[in-house]
């Protein structure tokens, strides 16, 4: 069966600090407050469609600390949630959320496991000192690998989120950062370039030149050095770069916005590959699945491939999982 996410944001709510990135709003693309009744009915609506593409999916609560909002509210949106766990088992197979890492302990795991949580995602973002206290996130590295410790203890699916080009980052710092996450042992992960958003700190930063973001050129390297670090250790990546909301469009003020980000990384990672073989005279088989991913979006792999004097046959080759490269 397809697997997939069926996404409630909550923006802001549980926050208790206001990271100099983030406009949780805008990321989220919406202002509204989330109530029990207000899960039901966006699951409600989503239901019918699930039900007839047969998708398996996840209940998965974004955009807050959901570990840190009041109990009661928490309570009330796990139990509406978990109405659907129940009704619907060949539907719904979880429910996942997110939070920050100096928002758990053992007492809510357990309270979330009772109410039908299976996998949690920490907004990790750096392992990097300096980044976080600069970012004012509010935690420190130590907290990361302690709630990572915790959870999968507690036996839930880990995932971590890391973000690039934060205030005082580098690339290499952001490379150690991954490292760092494969010690930790998560399932999945999640990369997500900085961008400069409307009423931040870093805007203020930007606007007066303390803060400078990475170009698209240098993130979509570091992002697909990254993934392979991730890709390599058998950690799922499951998604790079934010949602691709219109308001969060027009609201940029900088950073390595790019509609295809998430493709033109994993073409580069790709690319990557290719270009670690000495040879320039390569064949290349690949399943269709793959061919914007192989070929590059728009063919820049293969132009690329080209302008550096490789001489390369693609092949569509439906029976293989994966690219396979012969001289």
């Amino acid at each position: 069966m397809k697997k997939t996410n069926l996404s409630i944001f909550i923006p802001h709510v549980g926050c208790r600090h206001r990271c100099a990135f983030c406009d949780q709003r805008a990321i989220a693309g919406t202002s509204d407050d989330v109530t029990g009744d207000s899960v039901r009915q966006i699951i409600s609506e989503k239901l019918p469609n699930l039900i007839q593409h047969s998708y398996q999916c996840e209940i998965a609560f974004f955009g807050g600390s959901f570990t840190a909002i009041p109990r009661q509210h928490m309570l009330q949106l796990l139990t509406a949630a978990n109405e659907y766990l129940t009704l619907y088992p060949d539907t719904f197979t979880g429910i996942r959320c997110s939070t920050r890492p100096d928002s758990i302990d053992d007492d809510v795991l357990l309270l979330l496991k009772h109410h039908g949580v299976t996998a949690i995602e920490l907004g990790a973002q750096s392992t990097d000192e300096a980044v976080l206290a600069k970012s004012e996130r509010g935690h420190t590295a130590a907290d990361i690998r302690q709630a990572a410790a915790l959870i999968k203890k507690h036996g839930f699916e880990l995932g971590l989120q890391l973000m690039t080009g934060l205030p005082l980052d580098t690339p290499s710092k952001s490379l150690q950062t991954a490292r760092d996450f494969v010690s930790l042992h998560p399932d999945t992960a999640r990369i997500y370039p900085t961008l400069v958003m409307p009423n931040t700190k870093l805007a203020q930063m930007y606007a007066s030149g303390e803060y400078q973001p990475f170009d698209l050129g240098t993130t979509i390297q570091l992002c697909a050095e990254i993934y392979s670090i991730f890709t390599e250790s058998n950690i799922r990546t499951i998604r790079i770069g934010l949602n691709q909301a219109e308001k969060l469009k027009r609201d940029i003020i900088a950073g390595p916005w790019d509609d295809t980000l998430g493709e033109r990384v994993i073409a580069r990672y790709y690319l990557n590959k290719l270009l670690l073989h000495k040879e320039k005279r390569l064949r290349v088989c690949y399943p269709r699945r793959l061919t914007s991913k192989i070929l590059g979006v728009r063919g820049e792999n293969r132009d690329e491939l080209t302008r550096l004097g490789f001489d390369v046959t693609f092949e569509e080759d439906n029976s293989l999982s994966d690219i396979e490269i012969s001289v």
